[in-house]
């Protein structure tokens, strides 16, 4: 009853009229009730996107988002580079590929024409050219190197001590654009005090870089360079090596960007330990040789760094966790942001009560309750993790695991990732799920489990679980374990009495045996004149005729074969002599009458293809990846 004051009294209750007392009241209230929508309305908008987080913030896993993306270290292999980033021998890259991944850093093995890799990368990016065989930078590219420094992006130029395979004067045509020249005529550097040397080698020893404050850097085989067009001394031998206070490393800075030239590429090599010498390595495990590398890496990419990223793209990381219907599950993740942190729910996953965030070490626990299949997406600043549930006995469609624990290729490795080629599977209609959390690793509950090049070793129980997936895909990559090189190096430089039993499996070829296929460590050759050279290789699918091309491809035995190389091709593998080469045994097609190498092959529980790249971002449009996908739903439906 509006105008009326109800006023309580001993002897009961009056209602009487005041009219200048109910017109302020109802005007006191009026203004109560704007104030009141006023305080919802912000209430509403400040904490509506914390409880309800607003679904243009929901990243999906197979959807682009503009997260601001990791610096990309891209290592050119359009030349027939000597050492190889995912090759986990002794001359190998894989260590440092994964110290890249620890650091922050996307590491790139880009096979592609250097002209067209140079054109995808930013500023802050970096560039890695190693040494090649016989191969010589072109004019347009040289004019792209130069291009892309001069716009703030970063170089970084590893030569060596010799012009074995045309090595050197390879890396001098760029080194000279920006004053650097390694001289071949007085061979490499020696030092002649046995305590600056490492396991007594006078062509091995201890550097310092003052540059970086960094000590106790060890370089294997180094040559001398000439400065000129502003170029610094970045490393400088001491007084006792052979030249004196020679330089072996240098720096500048050129337009926007910077370069640094290092007349060594040993000092990465995944190397081994010395016989007698515990705790002593050649490669990247010698003493502070990672923390110089982080230092050159960092000082190439600071300087453009915080410009040119949000335009990029990087995809969500995201994991898989199996469990019955109706559980309840804590999550845990690792953000690496802390602010602006947004969860959401979706499918039959409902986030329960309130989240758990430790700031300072960026983990966060989120308890769900699981009715059906669903995820949940974690998404902040500067990352996104999103963690699929499923429930085994609801599933309705066929689903893969992408393996990403082991240093595995993962599906946001930029150009060499698997991201486009887990879309693919995804669209085809598998479920396509992938982790690099062992804790998640059940193998048995997927249709199909990929492991595509691991940079660690599967453990032998590790394997034995692997094994009771109900298919296996395999994807190889070549390894230089065995070759005569690493062989010499084995014996005369570090002293081991013996070399790995020839036919040693990769890792890769560790899981593969259990099932009666060999990964070998022949490295197929598009034909016997250019071994040594990296080169593509076209390959043939036996069931349909179809063509792609091996990008430096292995050879595959056991099994039914799956893919073969061209009348011409050769796999190729030195003794340990040094002295002899030999070739893998060809096989022979009664059907086509010919012989032929063979780089991939199948049983009914396990599929080896013997090249990663034909499924990478950078390649898989060309083919592979509809040849794989297809193989893959053959092996998981038989048809």
């Amino acid at each position: 009853m509006m105008g009326m004051l109800r006023c309580k009294h001993a002897g009961g209750s009056v209602m009487t009229e005041n009219k200048p007392i109910a017109n302020l009241l109802r005007k006191r209230r009026n203004v109560a009730l704007l104030v009141g929508v006023c305080l919802l309305l912000v209430a509403t908008y400040v904490l509506y996107p914390i409880i309800w987080p607003r679904q243009n913030n929901v990243v999906d896993v197979m959807e682009e988002s503009h997260i601001v993306r990791k610096p990309v270290v891209l290592f050119d292999a359009s030349h027939g580079q000597v050492w190889s980033l995912w090759d986990t021998g002794l001359v190998g890259y894989s260590e440092l590929a994964l110290l890249l991944r620890e650091n922050g850093y996307t590491p790139v093995w880009s096979t592609r024409p250097l002209v067209e890799a140079i054109s995808s990368l930013y500023e802050g990016d970096i560039l890695v050219l190693i040494p090649a065989h016989y191969a010589y930078y072109s004019d347009e590219e040289v004019d792209a190197i130069e291009n892309f420094v001069e716009d703030g992006g970063g170089l970084l130029i590893l030569s060596e001590h010799d012009n074995v395979f045309g090595i050197g004067e390879f890396q001098n045509k760029i080194g000279r654009v920006f004053g650097f020249v390694t001289i071949y005529g007085i061979d490499y550097v020696l030092e002649n005090d046995l305590n600056n040397t490492i396991g007594n080698r006078p062509y091995w020893f201890k550097v310092s870089c003052p540059f970086f404050q960094i000590s106790n850097i060890g370089l294997f085989s180094v040559g001398c360079v000439n400065l000129s067009q502003g170029a610094k001394p970045l490393i400088v031998t001491g007084g006792t090596t052979t030249p004196p206070n020679a330089v072996v490393a240098g720096y500048v800075e050129r337009g926007k960007g910077r370069v640094i030239y290092i007349s060594d590429s040993h000092f990465l090599w995944n190397g081994d330990e010395i016989k007698n010498g515990p705790g002593k390595y050649i490669g990247i495990k010698y003493g502070n040789n990672r923390e110089f590398i982080l230092k050159v890496l960092e000082w190439l990419s600071s300087k453009n760094s915080a410009e040119g990223y949000e335009a990029n793209i990087i995809v969500p990381q995201y994991d898989l966790i199996s469990c019955e219907k109706n559980s309840t599950l804590k999550i845990d993740v690792v953000i690496n942001s802390r602010t602006d942190i947004h969860i959401v729910s979706e499918g039959g996953v409902e986030v329960l009560g309130k989240t758990e965030y430790d700031s300072f070490l960026g983990n966060l626990t989120i308890n769900i309750y699981v009715r059906s299949d669903g995820n949940v997406s974690i998404n902040s600043a500067n990352s996104c993790e999103k963690v699929y549930i499923v429930c085994s006995e609801e599933k309705k469609r066929a689903t893969i695991l992408i393996d990403e624990s082991h240093g595995c290729r993962g599906v946001s490795d930029g150009a060499s990732g698997l991201y486009l080629f887990a879309r693919q599977l995804t669209k085809s209609g598998l479920y396509t799920y992938a982790t690099a959390n062992k804790n998640a690793l059940n193998y048995s509950v997927y249709d199909a489990v990929i492991i595509a090049n691991p940079l660690i070793s599967y453990a032998g129980n590790e394997i034995r679980e692997i094994t009771k997936a109900k298919k296996i895909v395999l994807f190889a990559e070549p390894y230089s374990e065995n070759i005569g090189a690493i062989a010499y190096i084995r014996k005369n430089v570090l002293g081991h009495n013996t070399t790995p039993e020839m036919g040693e499996p990769c890792y890769i070829g560790a899981i593969s045996k259990q099932f009666g296929i060999n990964v070998t460590y022949y490295t197929i050759y598009d034909d016997i004149n250019n071994l040594g050279q990296r080169t593509f290789v076209p390959m043939t699918l036996n069931s349909s005729g179809e063509k792609l091309v091996f990008y430096c491809g292995c050879i595959v035995t056991g099994g039914e074969p799956v893919f073969w190389a061209s009348d011409s091709a050769w796999g190729e593998a030195i003794t340990d002599s040094m002295l002899n080469s030999t070739d893998v045994e060809a096989r022979y097609n009664p059907d086509l009458d010919t012989r032929y190498v063979c780089g991939g092959c199948k049983t009914e529980k396990t599929l080896v293809i013997g090249d990663v790249d034909i499924i990478t971002n950078d390649h898989i449009g060309e083919g592979g990846g509809d040849v794989a996908q297809r193989l893959i739903k053959t092996l998981i439906f038989g048809h």
